[in-house]
């Protein structure tokens, strides 16, 4: 099953509870925001959760970057990827340095 927050976003939220409903379902998670499906962090969805959400679970499996990049495509991976670890290992402060590499 294949799990989207950028359309379930869209098509009425809950994305926590229908996550937590769905997530032992779940063989693939793309990634964007809404709206626009640009990366993770310029809209609506509060990605933070979305990502600690995951990580309680210990989801393993295949998790993809579906999004329209606003600048540098690898600049903004790179964003998300910090996104990722301030919420998931640093408790929401600022990661620093390679420590998470």
């Amino acid at each position: 099953m294949n799990q989207d927050p950028f359309y379930e976003q869209v098509a009425g939220g809950h994305l926590v509870e229908k996550l937590e409903k769905n997530i032992r379902h779940a063989g693939l998670v793309d990634f964007a925001d809404v709206p626009g499906r640009h990366e993770p962090g310029t809209g609506e969805i509060q990605y933070e959760n979305i990502f600690r959400k995951f990580a309680q679970f210990k989801y393993d499996r295949v998790i993809t970057m579906e999004f329209i990049p606003t600048a540098d495509p690898v600049r903004k991976l790179r964003d998300v990827r910090e996104m990722v670890l301030r919420a998931v290992c640093c408790g929401g402060a600022t990661c620093t340095g390679d420590a998470h590499s």
